[in-house]
């Protein structure tokens, strides 16, 4: 069979707009602090993870989370929470703006089923309905580079949402994922498209010759994104 080498190139525009200087509600968001465990400060690991100096964005040290089994539940990271308690812990209290984090993907399989995620929470604390998964995208696993990940996310208009949870979601076996540099971002931060998935199916009776190609690219900014092409370099 014929192999066909198929590079995407999506020529979507995102506007940056420039943010002023604060505080980063995401304390720890580049992972440089650890108690006396070693465990992230600031942070509730339901993954086997460590905070390790072979590798990062930025700064001296990033999360590695690793297994070659997924764990039972909702395996990942969240923000530091309790549970009863009316306590926000790690969480933000912020129900409007954006996350801005950078991820190294070596490995995961299924590739789709790992990602970011922001779940609104009520005081209680308990989860109100509407988190948000931002899938990391398949073509990233294993290209040895850092990414920057960027989305919005308002949810002024859910009852009972308060805090916010910040954190990842790995639904796959053989994970090796590095994060750093959680941020929020006030926002408006414009368009952010996403490409999450590229598939290649190749038309019956003509394989080696003819393919179907899908790219599914989201937009997770807070405005439209208009006038986008995308271009297929076969």
């Amino acid at each position: 069979m014929t192999r066909i080498l198929l590079l995407i190139a999506c020529c979507l525009a995102m506007l940056m707009l420039p943010l002023a200087a604060q505080t980063n509600p995401i304390t720890n968001g580049g992972f440089e602090q650890v108690d006396a465990t070693g465990a992230p400060v600031d942070w509730q690991l339901m993954y086997p993870a460590e905070v390790s100096m072979a590798d990062k964005h930025s700064g001296q040290r990033a999360l590695h989370l690793f297994a070659a089994k997924r764990p039972e539940g909702d395996p990942g990271l969240n923000r530091s929470w309790n549970l009863p308690g009316n306590v926000q812990a790690g969480m933000i209290a912020r129900p409007k703006g954006a996350l801005s984090f950078w991820y190294k993907a070596n490995s995961a399989n299924p590739a789709n089923q790992m990602g970011i995620v922001i779940i609104p929470m009520n005081t209680r604390p308990s989860e109100v309905s509407g988190r948000l998964f931002w899938v990391i995208p398949e073509q990233h696993i294993g290209d040895g580079q850092w990414h920057r990940g960027l989305f919005a996310y308002d949810f002024t208009g859910t009852p009972g949402a308060e805090w916010i949870h910040v954190g990842a979601r790995l639904y796959a076996d053989n994970v090796d994922l590095w994060l750093d540099d959680f941020e929020w971002l006030p926002g408006p931060i414009g368009p952010a498209p996403h490409a999450s998935k590229l598939e290649l199916k190749e038309v019956a009776g003509q394989e080696g010759q003819a393919a179907d190609v899908t790219l599914t690219v989201s937009n997770f900014g807070d405005a439209p994104l208009e006038g986008a092409t995308a271009t297929l370099a076969v």
